[in-house]
């Protein structure tokens, strides 16, 4: 394996969360690796108002082919005939009239009739529970105008809300509007909601990245006609749901009471194990660089690996000062 450093690297969090600095490409090119050797990743921070500041150095890994070393824990590509029930992997807990189906290739989830009260709702049963894990699928609505919604969600135990039944009982997700916004929620008394993403769903749907390590929730969604952005829609903190869990898939309908449907399509649940995350630390309040290390082995696959400097600010415009940033030789 190789090595890599930096020396200094001055960071402006544009607002008031995680901020996050990639030492290569989203995807490949950073430090040669070898599986199985041991590396220390090391750095020192320091915020320029001398406040204290949580700081995270985390470490991705990427194969060959300059994609993310990923495990595929699930996936589903709905492959039966027109009109059969979805498979044995997935268990159904429908309300009222609501009901599944594969549809051309897809996985279709239509709705009862009444308002908000009748979900078409089915949970991974066939998956591994996972905590750390990240979801993508194609998600396509059978209106971008009628109001509806479809639901993308992790660490999830096959229960729901008994006040919105369209949503899970435990675990992280985001909720796909019908032609508008993009919420992520977490579950919980009135299933708050942490982000808004802004977002138009076309009538070729809208894919849907959901990542849950730790106390990190990410999310990304982008419109199935344009390639996917290599940005994050958004990155937060919460600790409320941290136990292993499966993927849920949801659709709700509006306050029209009329049947409609979402379809799913391309799902895959990878583990994190490409990513090795690093400990919180918290930077010096007497001008002095916080320094943190740690040693890692690298997995198998993984050809290459990228630094990543995480901050988490209080405030938009706060200054973070990196030194003797690198991934050496153990």
């Amino acid at each position: 394996g190789g090595s890599s450093g930096t020396w200094l690297s001055e960071v402006t969090v544009a607002a008031a969360r995680q901020g996050r600095l990639f030492s290569g490409g989203r995807y490949g090119w950073g430090t040669p690796v070898t599986a199985g050797d041991t590396h220390t990743v090391l750095g020192a921070a320091w915020q320029d108002a001398n406040a204290a500041r949580s700081c995270r150095i985390d470490v991705e890994y990427a194969t060959a082919g300059e994609e993310p070393l990923a495990n595929v824990v699930f996936s589903e590509a709905w492959a039966g005939g027109n009109g059969d029930n979805w498979d044995a992997d997935w268990t159904s807990n429908h309300a009222g009239a609501a009901d599944d189906a594969i549809q051309n290739g897809r996985g279709r989830l239509t709705t009862g009739t009444s308002a908000y009260t009748t979900p078409a709702r089915e949970y991974a049963s066939g998956m591994t529970a996972i905590a750390d894990c990240e979801v993508l699928v194609l998600a396509i609505p059978s209106s971008t105008s009628a109001e509806m919604r479809g639901i993308v969600a992790v660490r999830t135990v096959g229960t729901y809300s008994g006040t919105d039944p369209g949503h899970p009982a435990a675990g992280y997700w985001v909720e796909v509007a019908e032609g508008g916004n993009c919420y992520v929620r977490e579950a919980g008394v009135g299933s708050p909601v942490l982000a808004t993403i802004t977002h138009t769903t076309p009538v070729q749907g809208t894919y849907v990245r959901l990542r849950a390590h730790g106390t990190t929730i990410a999310a990304k969604v982008w419109a199935a006609t344009v390639q996917e952005p290599a940005k994050w829609s958004w990155i937060g903190e919460d600790s409320t749901w941290t136990a292993a869990g499966k993927v849920t898939l949801t659709a709700q309908n509006g306050a029209d009471a009329v049947s409609r449907y979402w379809e799913f399509d391309d799902l895959q649940v990878d583990d994190l194990g490409y990513c090795n995350f690093g400990t919180p630390f918290t930077t010096n309040t007497d001008g002095s660089l916080k320094e943190n290390s740690r040693n890692i082995v690298v997995p198998a696959g993984a050809v290459s690996a990228n630094v990543i400097l995480v901050m988490f600010p209080t405030g938009a415009g706060e200054v973070f000062v990196w030194e003797r940033v690198g991934l050496m030789p153990g």
